[in-house]
């Protein structure tokens, strides 16, 4: 059995009981140290510490620590799991949770792997994990808050790409601890679960340009004049697209290969000359023109049996912090007024 089988179970008996660790530990009879040892994985308690901690909790040692075939994984995002795929790797729940690493020459990626899929299984690397809290989201600033965490030592938050849509399927799913979710302020969707939420910041969602284009107007890009990258259906940015396509009358925005997010759509489109459905920080990025089309907030929705895990602390911790902020809004067209702030519902 690995030492982070029981941690997430740990944690979660003992937020249930409304205990702290220090109480936890005062109650069985070790030290505040051991219980969150235990909870970050780090740490298998010997027999006789077990039958304390879960008699205090009031379950069965069993119940608290024994195995459940914890590295049998499902996709965050229903990808096929194909073997010798690297992945990252979250425990929701009673779930381990993996995202494919992509992106294979950046090399910032390849220290970000957790393990392999080997077989069904996944086979982790020395010192990879399944702790911490898995957030899914289109905002490159997941990468931020990713880094930081892993720089302060404390709470794991693994942050991962996916649109609006596919965080929201994982969340109702129950293979994520959080998703980011962004559109105008009228238009957010419904939560598929109850959730608490935070805001995050704004920004505008349009059309990027590659400058040798000149300034085509809106209606020649969305007629087909001009060849554009499309995001995933599920995107907020191409449903803005496609709503600005249907307010000239048309049926839908031209179609185009579809890129994996708004950084990936701006490079393309730098690239190959072209148009591209992103948002205006990545437009910014690679000197591109912006058609802006909508205003967007960006909010954080945690599901309501998280929003005491300890990583989600982390989150809101990093995202109040002058370190994210600093990196974040050096990248024009980010607005953080009032980031990390609650939002009552």
């Amino acid at each position: 059995m690995r030492s982070d089988v029981g941690g997430e179970r740990l944690r979660a008996a003992r937020a249930r009981g409304g205990l702290s660790q220090a109480e936890l530990a005062r109650r069985a009879r070790v030290s505040r140290g051991t219980v969150s040892a235990i909870e970050h994985g780090r740490h298998i308690p010997a027999v006789d510490a077990a039958l304390r901690l879960a008699s205090v909790l009031g379950v069965s040692a069993e119940a608290l620590f024994g195995a459940r075939d914890p590295m049998t994984p499902v996709a965050a995002l229903d990808e096929s799991l194909a073997d010798g795929m690297l992945v990252r790797a979250c425990r929701v729940g009673e779930q381990v949770v993996v995202t494919p690493v992509t992106g294979g020459n950046d090399p910032a990626g390849w220290g970000a792997v957790d393990g392999v899929i080997d077989g069904r299984a996944l086979r982790l690397f020395a010192e990879g994990s399944t702790g911490g809290a898995l957030v899914l989201g289109c905002d490159p600033a997941l990468a931020v808050v990713d880094e930081l965490s892993a720089r302060r030592g404390g709470e794991r938050v693994v942050g991962v790409s996916a649109t609006s849509g596919q965080a929201l399927r994982a969340l109702r799913a129950g293979r994520c601890h959080a998703a980011l979710v962004h559109a105008r302020s009228d238009e957010l969707p419904s939560p598929p679960v109850r959730v608490a939420r935070w805001h995050l910041a704004r920004w505008r969602v349009g059309i990027a340009v590659h400058r040798s284009l000149g300034s085509p107007s809106l209606e020649s890009m969305l007629a087909g004049e001009t060849p554009m990258i499309r995001r995933h259906a599920t995107a907020a940015s191409d449903q803005a697209v496609v709503r600005a396509a249907r307010r000239l009358g048309l049926t839908d925005a031209p179609p185009g290969p579809k890129a994996s997010g708004h950084l990936d759509a701006a490079q393309r489109a730098a690239w190959m000359r072209a148009a591209a459905v992103t948002f205006e920080p990545a437009a910014g990025e690679h000197d591109l023109g912006f058609e802006a089309l909508e205003t967007h907030v960006v909010q954080l929705w945690v599901a309501e049996p998280w929003r005491a895990h300890p990583a989600i602390t982390t989150l809101l911790d990093i995202v109040a912090s002058r370190a994210f902020c600093e990196r974040v809004g050096a990248h024009d067209g980010y607005d953080l007024h009032g980031s990390a702030s609650a939002i009552a519902v």
